[in-house]
């Protein structure tokens, strides 16, 4: 779905720092998201469900603070709770390892944002 917005062909954005809370497949259809249509969609459509995914600058598990959230680029702030080892980002827990990329990290949601 990222491929389709055209973030990753943006070469301006390599300079850039994004972290990405990206719920799998399964949280989505779990949630009535047909990502085969959403793919298909208006880059509008896309982009306005991305935004409130993606956070500007990069982001490992740790640098997250629960007192205050963390903004993402859509202008919301999104909760995180940590209890224990879990981690939780908007009520979504954040399962396995992070996957880093050079211009920034994706953290894989179990389920999407809660509210």
């Amino acid at each position: 779905m990222l491929a389709a917005t055209g973030y990753e062909t943006d070469a301006a954005s390599l300079n850039q720092q994004y972290t990405v809370f990206a719920p799998n497949h399964q949280a989505l259809s779990d949630a009535g998201i047909d990502v085969d249509a959403l793919i298909a969609a208006n880059d509008s459509a896309r982009l306005e469900l991305l935004s409130d995914y993606v956070v500007d600058g990069r982001f490992q598990l740790a640098d997250l603070d629960p007192a205050v959230g963390i903004d993402m680029i859509s202008g919301n702030n999104v909760a995180v709770a940590v209890d224990g080892a879990t981690v939780t980002v908007g009520g979504a827990p954040v399962i396995g390892a992070p996957l880093v990329a050079i211009n920034g990290t994706v953290h894989e949601l179990s389920s999407i944002f809660n509210g």
